[in-house]
């Protein structure tokens, strides 16, 4: 409880006042905290931040968690209308995975551009204004799941260095605030 009121004033200093912050993972050594503004901009609809609680430098792939995620339309599960075809992603080198992979030195706290909650998920999904939205998400981060999109080499030569790969899991509810689109989005 004490990192998380540590990660809330901190917080402070670098988010809008009218976000809302909740902490969507389990472990106490890394707090990734969601912050989703209420009034929905062209800028960040969500940003997500790391705080480091402890003297540990962590391995963390921003692609790296694995799962099942599920949107709800006024409690009610909401059914994708197209899935979007992906790729495989792979790293092919050591420079991708320096390039990909989010390092968190000892209480470093970050703001991240990007980070996926789960790679897995690849559903669209329509919303209307008038209805409510959540997202329920669990998923899990670990050495098997950071290693589907390659970096083993890589990763081994970090934790030669006494880096940990982080072993943690999502498990979140988390509001949906849809966007008007106008003709100029």
């Amino acid at each position: 409880m004490k990192y998380l009121l540590t990660s809330l004033i901190l917080l402070s200093c670098f988010v809008p006042r009218k976000a809302q912050i909740v902490k969507i993972n389990k472990s106490n050594d890394i707090d990734i905290l969601y912050a989703m503004n209420e009034k929905v901009s062209d800028d960040n609809i969500s940003v997500f931040y790391l705080k480091n609680n402890t003297n540990k430098t962590f391995i963390i792939d921003p692609f790296g968690f694995w799962g099942n995620t599920s949107i709800y339309e006024d409690e009610q599960l909401l059914k994708p209308y197209k899935f979007q075809l992906k790729g495989y992603y792979d790293r092919p080198s050591d420079k991708w995975c320096e390039r990909d992979l989010i390092i968190l030195k000892p209480h470093e706290f970050k703001k991240l551009d990007f980070f996926n909650t789960n790679y897995k998920d690849s559903a669209l999904y329509q919303f209307k204004m008038d209805k409510k939205y959540f997202e329920i998400i669990k998923s899990v981060h670990n050495k098997k799941t950071i290693l589907y999109l390659g970096c083993e080499d890589y990763i081994r030569k970090l934790e030669s260095k006494d880096f940990v790969v982080l072993e943690d899991s999502i498990s979140a509810k988390i509001p949906i605030f849809p966007k008007k689109f106008t003709e100029k989005n």
